[in-house]
């Protein structure tokens, strides 16, 4: 799992273009000018870019009939993996992974405009008949699920890890955000697949 979170800075303006420096906050790159609208601003505030936002703390959640092999391999992007297996049967989910405790440190003035959730995911066949796809997927909030289901219909790749987005720069999944709301150990993400198989060999969904 991989997490951007996208801030409006104070001004209510967006931040599309700029110079950057890495800063002391945790996954955070500072932000010192910017241009828009061919007008140079300064900016005293941060934005999450493309960094290491995995979560610190990944379990099988239960919920579902198909356990997770070692959810821990979620929390570091490697070689390394969890996946669920089915062997024969119709649509089955899987039991649900909890990703959490992501260490992020918003500033407390900023306001969340949307949150981009990338999730790295294969199936080991991909047919009508044996397949993995999406069962459900949320964003937690004090622990709790909220806001839309972002789950797909789409079918997962074959055999090669690829990663999906979810929501974005303006999508706060059908709810409200505060910088303390998204800081908190218990802010994260819970999701599930579903894995169908008519084959005899089984069929096997994996998540990095």
């Amino acid at each position: 799992y991989k997490y951007f979170c996208f801030l409006k800075m104070p001004d209510g303006k967006t931040l599309l273009t700029g110079s950057a420096s890495q800063s002391s906050y945790n996954n955070l790159i500072s932000w010192v000018t910017s241009t828009m609208d061919s007008t140079n601003i300064n900016i005293n505030s941060y934005l999450l870019l493309n960094s290491n936002l995995y979560p610190g703390t990944a379990s099988d959640d239960g919920g579902g009939s198909l356990s997770w092999d070692t959810p821990n391999n979620i929390k570091v992007y490697d070689a390394n993996f969890s996946y669920a297996f089915l062997f024969g049967g119709s649509w089955t989910q899987t039991n649900y992974l909890k990703a959490t405790n992501f260490g992020f440190n918003i500033p407390s003035n900023a306001t969340i405009t949307g949150i981009q959730v990338n999730i790295d995911k294969a199936a080991s066949k991909r047919s009508a008949t044996e397949a993995a796809k999406d069962y459900a997927l949320h964003l937690l909030k004090s622990g709790s699920e909220v806001g839309d289901n972002k789950a797909t219909a789409t079918l997962w790749t074959l055999s090669t890890l690829t990663i999906d987005s979810y929501g974005g720069y303006n999508d706060l999944w059908g709810t409200t955000w505060t910088p303390a709301d998204i800081n908190s150990s218990t802010f994260g993400v819970r999701f599930a697949g579903q894995i169908i198989d008519s084959g005899t060999l089984g069929v096997s969904a994996t998540v990095e």
